[in-house]
């Protein structure tokens, strides 16, 4: 609310589902509940990555993912600009509205928001609709672990020494 939104909607008694297009079918409920909407927005969840385009889908918007920023194009006010970075470009797309957008957590931002803006987001009404209780899905989560990581090897001393036995823990590895 403190970057300019006119409403925010709560989805209200979701649980998560392992299933991401049940997740997107009940969130799409909500969405219809909550009446017309310009931009539907969601944060990037690497978690659920597979939400935001079947939400997009039964919703029938266009999707947007990776967006670091977004406005109301000044020029057209059927449209918003946003901003995605790529490994190589940042992007600059024209985005007819209504669309749903997926945003990225951006480490150092740069328009942040005033104290003013912010008391006054929080002081905003936040409409809540209730979702529906998922059925029970075929998708059961079983296990959950952090990945192994391997630590780092460094190899000092003279150049020719070090790069022999880089090659030799390569080997030892199964790399070469």
């Amino acid at each position: 609310m403190a970057r300019g939104a006119s409403r925010a909607v709560s989805a209200e008694g979701l649980a998560p589902s392992p299933d991401d297009r049940q997740t997107a079918e009940a969130l799409a409920q909500v969405v219809e509940a909550a009446g017309e909407a310009d931009v539907v927005v969601m944060g990037d969840a690497r978690d659920a990555a597979g939400v935001a385009g079947a939400l997009a889908a039964y919703l029938g918007l266009p999707l947007v993912a990776g967006v670091r920023d977004f406005a109301a194009d000044p020029d057209d006010p059927g449209r918003i600009v946003a901003h995605r970075k790529t490994d190589k470009t940042l992007e600059t797309l024209l985005i007819a509205v209504p669309a749903l957008i997926t945003v990225s957590a951006v480490e150092n931002e740069k328009n942040v928001p005033s104290m003013k803006q912010m008391l006054a987001a929080k002081k905003a009404p936040v409409e809540k609709v209730e979702g529906r209780a998922l059925p029970a899905t075929e998708i059961e989560k079983t296990a959950q672990r952090r990945p192994q990581v391997k630590r780092a090897r460094i190899f000092d001393g003279p150049v020719e020494q070090a790069a022999k036995d880089l090659v030799a823990a390569l080997r030892a590895d199964g790399i070469l």
